[in-house]
């Protein structure tokens, strides 16, 4: 595998130490200078990570970095006191922005640092190797298992790939523009990024997309979407309270979701859906009929009392099948259970 992109020019500095500051520690706090950047990461109780770029020239390979390296690059380059001390871990590092041609090769599959590594701008490197793994898992443990076709490994990639590449592009571009050093661009970057992360929808659109929270395989050719509403087929499912009558408890979806396997959620409508009897029966997992108030009558049906699960899935008069894959994303949705059976047999490569 040819694993095609670059190194970077700059060389970075990370240091985890003991912090002295009046900065909130709920925050990261980035520092913009024309000498280059510091951020400021807190952890818990009065420890926090030191991260900063050094320009191409003044590189320090083969030597560590001292505290009073890192104290002189905060005390230049954060426009607010902070002190440091108590070092437990310093390093010079160089960054390099790559990925494969392809994830898998006949038996193989790669994933995580193996496939994509990029700049750590956003801190994404660790969820976007975490969803690679468990899109994968999911996948891998059918096919070995004999209880679906190999063609499903073929979605791995043709799911997983241009997330990578998203990243990649974004992180390059965040890297970029951080450690320019045009004035001109320096000059903007300082203006613009301030106000942009002032913005509530903007800091709600970048943690979704920096937490991985955002991303959507709609265009897989492995999830199936019939009809229009709020989640579609390839989405995150989201998650909502519902009670267990029978249990006299609240689950709420995102526990149904941690036991392996599939999740088949019935949303009851006013001509309500009944799933085929055995329709999960050649896949793992479990089949929940979801009732609106007042109407849960039996094992497996759980009631959405405040119709929030409802209105988060889009669920009309005729009810809704949402088919739940283990990795969490919606695989199937749609009103139609022949539909669903068949996509079903289609995963099982029964055809």
């Amino acid at each position: 595998m040819t694993f095609q992109g670059e190194q970077y020019e700059e060389e970075f500095l990370l240091a985890d130490v003991r912090v002295e500051s009046e900065l909130p520690n709920d925050h990261a706090h980035l520092f913009a200078a024309k000498a280059g950047l510091c951020a400021y990461f807190p952890f818990r109780g009065d420890r926090g990570r030191i991260i900063a770029d050094q320009r191409a020239g003044e590189m320090h390979t083969g030597t560590e970095p001292t505290l009073e390296e890192v104290q002189e690059i905060v005390r230049k380059r954060c426009y607010l006191p902070i002190k440091i001390s108590d070092a437990v871990w310093m390093a010079w590092f160089r960054i390099s922005h790559r990925i494969v041609q392809h994830y898998g090769s006949g038996r193989v599959f790669l994933a995580g640092d193996a496939a994509h590594i990029h700049s750590p701008a956003g801190g994404q490197g660790m969820n976007t190797g975490i969803q690679d793994a468990f899109n994968l898992g999911w996948k891998l443990a059918l096919v070995a298992g004999g209880l679906a076709g190999r063609g499903l490994l073929e979605s791995y990639e043709a799911e997983r790939m241009p997330v990578a590449k998203s990243v990649i592009s974004m992180t390059d571009s965040m890297t970029r523009i951080g450690t320019s050093a045009n004035p001109a661009v320096q000059h903007l970057r300082d203006i613009f990024m301030p106000l942009l992360t002032g913005i509530p929808f903007v800091k709600e659109k970048m943690v979704g997309r920096l937490a991985e929270v955002a991303i959507d395989y709609r265009g897989s050719a492995w999830v199936e979407n019939h009809g229009l509403g709020p989640v579609r087929a390839g989405d995150r499912a989201p998650d909502a309270m519902l009670y267990d009558r029978e249990a006299r408890v609240e689950r709420r979806i995102f526990d149904l979701l941690k036991t392996p396997g599939f999740v088949l959620l019935a949303f009851e409508g006013f001509e309500t859906p009944k799933p085929p009897d055995g329709i999960l029966a050649g896949l793992p997992g479990t089949v929940y009929r979801v009732t609106r108030p007042g109407r849960q009558t039996g094992p497996c049906e759980l009631e959405d009392r405040d119709c929030r699960a409802l209105a988060s899935y889009g669920v009309g008069d005729e009810g809704l099948f949402i088919l739940i894959r283990p990795d969490g994303y919606v695989g199937y949705r749609g009103e139609n259970a022949a539909a669903l059976a068949a996509y079903i047999e289609r995963l099982e490569g029964a055809a």
